[in-house]
C-alpha cells in the first residue's frame, strides 16, 4: 500500500444566514448514503442506529431532543451503548463496487454533550491489518476533515478508540467524499445556526463606501457629535488621517485642533492593495480596511455622541505595530502618566489629549506601540476652559487637561449607538416607487450633516427638531385625497433639488470643507419636507401626544418604512413601521408600553390595530396541562381520549409532542427549545409559544430580550414565553426591555396575599393594553383548592382578559391510583371541576380569543385596585360581589363577561344600560348559542337581573 497522509482540520463554519442555498442542498454527494453501514454497538431504545452517520441530517450543538424528531423516524444520530460498550465502537461501511474517497469528515454528537465526541480512532480501507490514518479528534461540534490521498476503497472500517467522557459517544454525520469541497459548501451542509429572517432597513444598507485613497484633505468623510467635527481621510500610503475641530455652541466659530495621523507597520495599504473607507449612518462611524493586507487591518472611528471624545480603535488578524501622532499649533507634552501614554496639543481655548494603553510617548507628540499588537484602542479627547456659572467655579485649561482620564470603551460605544438609534428614530423615512430613493438619500444625507455640525435643526440630543407646538386638543383626522398626492409631489421634488445642490460640494455629498469653513445652512426646505412627512404619517393629540395616529395622510398605494418620533408627543417616543404590498406588515413603537396609544386613521384603522400586538394571534382561549407521568403510563392516544372528554386544548411538550399534537387538534407550548427546534416548528399550526424560563427577577429582563429577539429572527410566527412572578412586578420594564409578544405569570393568591389577586389581574390586563393587546396566560394553582376557588380564580381572569390557563400540578387531574397502562385515565374530582371550567373556556372562546379588554368594573364592597363604572357608563353592574368585563372584537362589540366573585352563595347580578342598548344576548355554555334576555324597561331605565353560580360568570353581548 502506497503511503497515505492524513491531516485534521477543524471548519471555521460561519453562521448560516441563506434560507434558499439551505433548501437547495450543498452541492456534493456523500458516498456514505451508497454503503451498507453497520456499528459494533447502537443504543438502539433511543433509535441511535449506525445509519444515522449518513442519512443527511445533523443534530447541531446542544439541540437536545431534536436529535430524535420527528419521533416516527430513526434519530439523526449514530451512538454506542455506552453502558455495555463505554466509550469506544466500531463503524462500518461496504459498497457493492470500490468508491473513490479524498476526504472524511466527522461530526460528532455533540446534541446533548460536547463531550460525547470520540477522542482518537483509526480508519482501516478493506481487510487491510493497519490504519490508512490514524489520529485524535477535537472536542467540538464542527466537522473535522480527516484528509486522505485518493483512495479506492470498497469498505471502509472506523474503529474509535476512546472518546471525550460522554456516557454515549458516537457521530451525528460521517461524509465519504469523492470530490473536493469546499468550507462554504460543508457550511450548507451542517450550519452552525439556523436562517433567520432580517428585515431590510433601507437606513444601514445606504451606507457610503470608498474603495481608493483620498488624494487631498478636501476629499474625506465628515463626522462628529456637534461639538467636536472630524474630517476622515485615507492617503495613497495607507495613513489614516483625521482633521479634528470644535464648534462654538454659541456661535459658527470652528476651532481647528490639529490632525490625527495612525500609521501601521507593516502599512494598512500593502504594494498594489486595495482598502476601504465605509461610512456608517446608522451610527456616525467610519469603518476604514486594508483589504489585501495579510492582517487585515481595520480601523473604527467615532465621535463619541455623548462626551467630547473621538474613538479610535484597530483591529486586525495579526499582531502590527501603530504610530499615532498629532500635528497641533502647539504640542504641550508627550509623556506616560500612570502607565498609560498622553499627548496633549493645545489650539486657541482648546486642548486635544490623546491617550493609549499599550504605548509610549516620544517627543514631538507622538505615541508609538511598545510592542505589535492585534487590539488598540485610543482616544482624543477634546477639553476647553470654562466660565463659571452659579455654584460652580471656572476651569482653566490646565485644569481640563489633568481631569482627562480614559473612558470605558464598552459602556461609550454603547451609549453611542443607542443615542444615534435615538437620533434616526426621530425621523427616518423611506419611500418606495417614483423619487422615492431621491428622497430618502436627501432626507439622510441633510440630517446626518446637521447632527454632526450642530448647524440646523437636527441635533444629536433628545429634543424636537424644530417644532412648533400645538394645542394639545388638536383634532387628527383623513388628509383629502388632493392634499395627499400635491404633497407627494412636493417633497419627492424639494428632495431631488436638495441632492442637485449637495452633489456639487465634493466627494462626500454635501461636504462642510477641508477647514470647516462651510457648515451646513441652519435651515434648508429639505426640513420642511421631512415635517410635512411626519405630519403625513404620524401625529399626535392629547396632554403630551397621548394618542399616536399612524398614516393621517399617506396613500393606500404607496410603499413605505419609517421611524418617527410623532410631532406633541416626547422625543424618546417614536414608532418604526412597515407598509408593502398596499398593506401594514408591522407596527413597533418605542417605548414598548406607548403601543396601546396608537391608532391608525382612516382605512389604516383595522391594519394598524392588527398589526401593533405582532403577527402572532391567539386561535382560541386555551386550557394547557401538563400530564407528567400519567403520559408514560396511559399512553398518549390513551390520555388524547380523556383530555378531549374534559375539554383541554392544549398540551405542555417538546418538539417530540408536535405530532401528538397536530393529530389530536391541541395547541403545544414547547418546551427545551433550541434554535433549531424554533426553525423546524415555526409553521407548525399547532404551537402556540416556546416557554424560555421560569421565574426570573428583573435583572435578568434584559437577557430574555436577547432571546426574544434570537427566536423572533427564527420564528416570527410564535412568541416567546417568559414566566414572571407577579409579586416582583417590574413589569413596565420587562414590556420595554424584553418587548414580548405575550405575557405569563402566576400568582398563587388562595396561598398568598389573595387580597391583591385583583390587582395583579388588573395589572397585568394594563400591560397587555400597553404593549398593543398582547396575550396574557396565568398558572392555576389545583392541588387541595376546592372547587370553587379553582372556578373563581378562571372566570375572574376570563373576565379580566386572560387568554391562556396552565394548571399545577397536571397529575392531579387524574384519578391517580386508578391510572393503567395503555387505557385513558379517570379524571379526579379535580379533573372534573377543571372540566366544567374548560368547558366555559370552550364556549367563550370564538368571542373572546382576539377580543380586546375595554373596561373593567366592579360592586362594593371593592376589592385592591378595582373601581365602579362611572355613572355616565353606557352598562353599570349591580348588586355585591359582582365584576363585569367589558370586550370588542373585530367582529362584536358590547361582550359583557359578568361575574360573581363571591365563591359561598349564589349570587344575582343587576345591570343597568343607558338607552343605546336595543336587546341583551346571553350565551348558552352548553350549546354555544346565543339566547335573548328579557329586560326590565321599568322606572325610566333598562336593568337585567342575572342569576350566577358561585365564583361564576356569564358571557352576554349587548346590541346597541
Amino acid at each position: 500500500m502506497s503511503k497515505v497522509t492524513a491531516s485534521l482540520l477543524l471548519l471555521a463554519v460561519c453562521p448560516w444566514s441563506n434560507v434558499s442555498a439551505l433548501a437547495e442542498g450543498p452541492g456534493f454527494e456523500n458516498l456514505a448514503a451508497r454503503a451498507r453501514i453497520s456499528a459494533s454497538s447502537e443504543l438502539s431504545a433511543q433509535k441511535l442506529l449506525a445509519g444515522g452517520v449518513a442519512d443527511g441530517r445533523v443534530a447541531p450543538l446542544k439541540s437536545g431532543v431534536f436529535e430524535f424528531y420527528p419521533p416516527g423516524r430513526d434519530a439523526r444520530s449514530w451512538a454506542v451503548d455506552g453502558a455495555v460498550a463505554e466509550d469506544r465502537g466500531e463503524l462500518s461501511m461496504e459498497w457493492d463496487e470500490p468508491v473513490e474517497v479524498r476526504e472524511i469528515v466527522y461530526f460528532a454528537r455533540v446534541a446533548f454533550l460536547v463531550e460525547e465526541c470520540f477522542k482518537k480512532y483509526e480508519i482501516f480501507i478493506d481487510d487491510a491489518a493497519a490504519p490508512v490514518v490514524q489520529g485524535e479528534l477535537e472536542k467540538t461540534d464542527r466537522g473535522q476533515r480527516i484528509r486522505l490521498e485518493p483512495t479506492k476503497a470498497k469498505k471502509l472500517v472506523f474503529r474509535f478508540l476512546s472518546s471525550w467522557g460522554g456516557p454515549n459517544p458516537g457521530a451525528t454525520e460521517i461524509l465519504v467524499l469523492g470530490e473536493e469541497v469546499s468550507d462554504a459548501q460543508l457550511a450548507v451542509f451542517a450550519p452552525r445556526s439556523p436562517p433567520r429572517e432580517v428585515r431590510p432597513d433601507p437606513l444601514e444598507a445606504m451606507r457610503l463606501r470608498w474603495t481608493t485613497p483620498s488624494d487631498k484633505p478636501q476629499e474625506a468623510m465628515p463626522t462628529g457629535n456637534g461639538r467636536v467635527l472630524a474630517n476622515v481621510r485615507t492617503e495613497p500610503g495607507g495613513d489614516v488621517c483625521i482633521d479634528l475641530a470644535r464648534r462654538d455652541g454659541f456661535g459658527d466659530r470652528v476651532e481647528r485642533l490639529g490632525t490625527l495621523r495612525a500609521r501601521l507597520d507593516p502599512p494598512l495599504i500593502d504594494e498594489g492593495g486595495r482598502s476601504s473607507q465605509t461610512l456608517m449612518y446608522t451610527n456616525g462611524a467610519i469603518h476604514i480596511e486594508g483589504e489585501t493586507a495579510p492582517a487585515r487591518p481595520t480601523f473604527s472611528v467615532a465621535v463619541d455622541a455623548s462626551q467630547d471624545v473621538l474613538h479610535l480603535q484597530l483591529r486586525c488578524r495579526t499582531p502590527l505595530g501603530i504610530r499615532w501622532t498629532l500635528d497641533s499649533t502647539q504640542v504641550l507634552d508627550s509623556k506616560e502618566i500612570a502607565d498609560r501614554a498622553r499627548v496633549v496639543g493645545r489650539s486657541g481655548k482648546h486642548a486635544c489629549v490623546l491617550l493609549g494603553d499599550g504605548m509610549k510617548a516620544e517627543p514631538g507628540g507622538v505615541l508609538i506601540s511598545t510592542a505589535p499588537g492585534i487590539s488598540f484602542d485610543l482616544q482624543a479627547h477634546v477639553v476647553g476652559e470654562k466660565a463659571a456659572e452659579g455654584d460652580q467655579a471656572a476651569v482653566t485649561l490646565e485644569q481640563a487637561i489633568a481631569s482627562v482620564s480614559k473612558a470605558d470603551v464598552n459602556g461609550a460605544i454603547r451609549g453611542h449607538k443607542q443615542r444615534w438609534l435615538d437620533f434616526w428614530g426621530q425621523g427616518t423615512v423611506f419611500v418606495d416607487g417614483d423619487g422615492g430613493d431621491a428622497l430618502h438619500r436627501a432626507l439622510v444625507e441633510r440630517r446626518f450633516v446637521s447632527a454632526c455640525s450642530g448647524r440646523g435643526p437636527h441635533l444629536l440630543s433628545l429634543s424636537k427638531e424644530g417644532h412648533s407646538d400645538e394645542p394639545a386638543t388638536r383634532s387628527v383626522s383623513r388628509w383629502p385625497e388632493e392634499r395627499i398626492r400635491s404633497s407627494m409631489e412636493r417633497i419627492v421634488g424639494e428632495a431631488r433639488e436638495y441632492l442637485e445642490a449637495t452633489a456639487k460640494a465634493g466627494r462626500f455629498p454635501g461636504f462642510w470643507g477641508a477647514g470647516f469653513e462651510r457648515l451646513p445652512a441652519s435651515t434648508e426646505p429639505i426640513d420642511e419636507t421631512l415635517d410635512l412627512l411626519r405630519d403625513m404619517l404620524v401625529t399626535s393629540s392629547g396632554a403630551d401626544g397621548k394618542t399616536i395616529h399612524l398614516m393621517p395622510g399617506w396613500p393606500e398605494d404607496r410603499d413605505v418604512w419609517f421611524r418617527i418620533s410623532p410631532e406633541g408627543a416626547p422625543a424618546s417616543v417614536w414608532v418604526e413601521a412597515t407598509c408593502e404590498d398596499g398593506g401594514l406588515r408591522r407596527v413597533e413603537v418605542y417605548p414598548k408600553q406607548r403601543t396601546g396609544d396608537v391608532v391608525g386613521v382612516g382605512p389604516f384603522e383595522k391594519p394598524v390595530q392588527g398589526a401593533l400586538a405582532g403577527s402572532f394571534r391567539m386561535p382560541a382561549l386555551v386550557s394547557f396541562l401538563s400530564p407528567s407521568w400519567v403520559a408514560s403510563k396511559a399512553g398518549m392516544d390513551g390520555l388524547a381520549v380523556t383530555m378531549k372528554k374534559a375539554h383541554f386544548n392544549g398540551y405542555e411538550g417538546n418538539i417530540l409532542d408536535a405530532e401528538f399534537c397536530k393529530k389530536h387538534g391541541f395547541y403545544l407550548i414547547v418546551h427545551g427549545v433550541d434554535p433549531w427546534v424554533a426553525h423546524e416548528l415555526k409553521d407548525h399550526p399547532q404551537v402556540i409559544s416556546y416557554f424560555m424560563s421560569d421565574r426570573k427577577k428583573p435583572s435578568s429582563f434584559a437577557r430574555f430580550g436577547r432571546r426574544r429577539t434570537e427566536y423572533e429572527a427564527i420564528d416570527p410566527n410564535h412568541p416567546t414565553e417568559f414566566n414572571t412572578y407577579a409579586h416582583w412586578g417590574g413589569i413596565e420594564y420587562f414590556l420595554d426591555v424584553v418587548r414580548p409578544r405575550m405575557l405569563e405569570y402566576y400568582d398563587y393568591h388562595w396561598k398568598r396575599k389573595k387580597h391583591l389577586h385583583f390587582h395583579y389581574l388588573e395589572y397585568y390586563r394594563r400591560m397587555s393594553i400597553a404593549a398593543g393587546g398582547i396575550p396574557v396566560f396565568r398558572f392555576v394553582h389545583v392541588h387541595d383548592d376546592p372547587p370553587e376557588k379553582m372556578r373563581k380564580t378562571v372566570s375572574m381572569s376570563v373576565l379580566y382578559g386572560l387568554k391562556g390557563f396552565k394548571w399545577w400540578v397536571g397529575w392531579t387531574m387524574f384519578d391517580i391510583h386508578e391510572v393503567k397502562e395503555n387505557e385513558p385515565p379517570p379524571l379526579s374530582g379535580i379533573g372534573k371541576e377543571v372540566m366544567r371550567i374548560n368547558k366555559m373556556l370552550h364556549a367563550f372562546s370564538p368571542h373572546l380569543a382576539r377580543a380586546r379588554s375595554v373596561d373593567v368594573f366592579h360592586t362594593r364592597p371593592l376589592p385592591a385596585s378595582t373601581r365602579e363604572a362611572p355613572p355616565d357608563y353606557w352598562v353599570r353592574p349591580g348588586g355585591e360581589h359582582i365584576a363585569i368585563g367589558v370586550f370588542e372584537n373585530d367582529k362584536e362589540d358590547g361582550l359583557i363577561v359578568v361575574g360573581n366573585r363571591d365563591i359561598g352563595r349564589v349570587r344575582d347580578a343587576v345591570l343597568s344600560f343607558d338607552g343605546s342598548v336595543k336587546k341583551v344576548r346571553q350565551l348558552d355554555k352548553a350549546t354555544r348559542k346565543w339566547i335573548d334576555l328579557g329586560l326590565d324597561e321599568r322606572g325610566g331605565g333598562t336593568t337585567l337581573r342575572l342569576g350566577l353560580d358561585k365564583g361564576d360568570v356569564e358571557l352576554l353581548r349587548a346590541l346597541r
